[in-house]
């Protein structure tokens, strides 16, 4: 639904906020047009692999952060383990330890950033079903919500690693987030 320029004086009385909002609809309608018009062209170009679907089947990826996440692995077959793959996204801390003990941070800005980005973009996707949001809580109120979230983000990674070595993999969703 749309506010008519007549709604919108009537529920506001200052005529400049009127008209920034008359303006700002104006910019978010030419936006969206731009991003439809790019989705449609990258969607015309790249074709959903087996993988991209298996990873569809994961909570809070979609098309396109499937699509990317694909696009920005390369050759899983470089990894030797999920803990390389989860370092090379930036969902583990970069720390250097030797008998136990701290002895210097490591490369933080090491790996890669787009993954990190898409696991992330997944995470706050993902908190729309109740178990994740659910756990979110537990997390947030345990370790703050930015730490939470990394958290969904790192547990969306180490699964969509398995989604994508694996050829048997279903995703069972009474597994994750308890």
């Amino acid at each position: 639904m749309e506010l008519t320029t007549e709604e919108l004086y009537r529920l506001f009385d200052e005529k400049n906020l009127c008209i920034a909002m008359q303006s700002g609809i104006e910019i978010i309608k030419t936006i969206n047009l731009q991003v439809a018009t790019i989705e449609k062209e990258l969607f015309a170009q790249l074709k959903e692999t087996d993988s991209v679907t298996k990873l569809r089947a994961l909570p809070g990826i979609d098309k396109i952060v499937g699509m990317t996440i694909m696009l920005e692995l390369g050759d899983v077959d470089r990894f030797k383990s999920v803990k390389n793959y989860l370092s090379y996204c930036r969902l583990v801390e970069a720390k250097k330890t030797s008998n136990n003990k701290i002895k210097g941070s490591g490369n933080r800005k090491c790996g890669n950033a787009i993954l990190r980005w898409a696991y992330a973009e997944a995470a706050v996707h993902a908190l729309r079903y109740d178990r994740i949001r659910d756990y979110y809580q537990r997390m947030k109120r345990r370790k703050g919500s930015a730490k939470a979230l990394a958290i969904i983000a790192s547990k969306i990674a180490r699964i969509s690693f398995k989604a994508i070595t694996d050829e048997n993999f279903h995703y069972q969703e009474d597994k994750l987030f308890q």
